[in-house]
């Protein structure tokens, strides 16, 4: 490994974005993967090739006990590569540049996003490689091979040719002092790129080359690439064990004074409402306990107890939130919820679609994976009387565990 900075090849990781759409409270490069933050495993497999002297990692302001965290779960050979963090902007492009002026000695720079976890030394060599033949950048990408569409309006407008078109991927590589210039300039005249390479093309600073990306050096962004990412942390590392758990959830509520019920997190008028501490949504109230019963977290009771002043008419997507929130924790991604409520009015038909998309937006679910039934009692029983109303929830979630434990 090379002592000097003038002659070394620096990582910049980029990890100061707060982006949730892939599901949790955390932002997804501190969420749990395989017992460790997201982060953890980019930065050791970085540290794992020999031609990448320094890693440089830029944070957000706001995130520093997390990075902390991450930083403690490394072993030491990964962490003596590591400078320190430096703090980003308010765009992934003014983070780059935050962490560029911050390493003005290095001579080739490896720009790579923090939530791609597998990138390689083999990727890492080839992109220096084409570096080293006379390119003053590097970008690794894909053939785009699927049909290409022009969407106008939710309808399709034509078809758009794909030969040539590639998506890319990160690390880019860059002779430092042409990147450094791009970012400069692009600050300069107010220029936002959609990626580092794209500030080069833009102000035609030099040769681009394309290099041969690879099909598992995915992005997580969105809920379903975490499961794509266990699949391909099983293939390199030899296939853990999954750990498929199934726990259910029960409410129930006499009905009292009141035009209304929730359901779901959908208003729905009646000749009564429930009586309860909070919203008395019997639904996600079933379903919170149903996803603490995934990950023994306990339940709604001890959490939110009805003797706290504080859950008084609460909104019981609260307790959702924190119950998701135990289960990501816990290294648990939740796969389906089946609902059935039981009463005899009111009648949920109209409704549907909304409480669905509200457990969705809740779990990060897609519509598909959430079963919403609802039945009557037949008169029997007190909710058969109509003296109130009840919901039954099951939730799915698969926990990864190396090594079977």
């Amino acid at each position: 490994m090379s002592t000097n900075l003038f002659t070394s090849t620096i990582a910049v990781v980029v990890a100061a974005g707060g982006g949730k759409r892939a599901g949790g409270e955390l932002p997804k490069q501190y969420q749990n993967f395989m017992g460790r933050p997201l982060l953890a495993y980019t930065l050791a497999n970085l540290a794992a090739s020999p031609q990448i002297d320094h890693i440089s990692v830029v944070i957000s302001t706001e995130h520093d006990a997390l990075y902390a965290k991450c930083y403690e779960s490394l072993p030491t050979a990964v962490q003596t590569k590591l400078l320190p963090h430096v703090y980003g902007g308010a765009t992934r492009q003014a983070s780059v540049y935050n962490g560029l002026l911050d390493i003005p000695q290095a001579s080739h720079v490896l720009i790579h996003d923090a939530a791609r976890p597998f990138a390689n030394s083999a990727l890492v060599s080839d992109i220096l490689a084409a570096l080293a033949s006379g390119a003053v950048g590097a970008v690794p990408t894909l053939p785009v091979v699927d049909t290409l569409k022009h969407v106008c309006e939710n309808e399709i407008c034509d078809t758009q040719p794909r030969a040539g078109l590639c998506t890319a991927q990160t690390p880019q590589g860059f002779v430092y002092a042409a990147v450094l210039q791009a970012h400069e300039l692009a600050a300069a005249k107010s220029f936002e790129g959609t990626d580092d390479a794209s500030l080069l093309e833009h102000f035609k600073i030099g040769p681009i080359a394309n290099v041969a990306g690879q099909a598992q050096n995915i992005k997580i962004t969105h809920m379903q690439d975490w499961n794509v990412a266990h699949m391909i942390h099983a293939q390199l590392h030899g296939a853990p064990v999954p750990d498929i758990r199934t726990a259910s959830g029960f409410d129930i509520h006499r009905y009292t004074h009141g035009a209304r019920v929730t359901l779901g997190g959908s208003k729905i008028p009646h000749t009564h409402g429930v009586d309860a501490h909070s919203d008395g949504d019997v639904v996600l109230h079933a379903l919170t306990d149903a996803i603490l019963g995934l990950c023994a977290g306990g339940d709604i009771g001890q959490l939110f107890p009805n003797t706290d002043a504080q859950w008084h008419h609460a909104d019981s997507a609260i307790f959702v939130h924190e119950a998701m929130r135990r289960l990501h924790v816990a290294g648990g991604r939740i796969t389906h919820v089946d609902v059935s409520v039981m009463c005899e009015a009111p009648k949920i038909g109209g409704y549907r679609s909304a409480i669905i998309e509200n457990i969705a937006a809740l779990t990060g679910l897609s519509a598909t994976r959430i079963g919403l039934k609802a039945t009557t009692m037949e008169k029997l029983g007190a909710i058969g009387r109509g003296e109130g109303l009840a919901a039954q929830v099951l939730a799915t979630a698969v926990f990864m565990n190396e090594g079977g434990a």
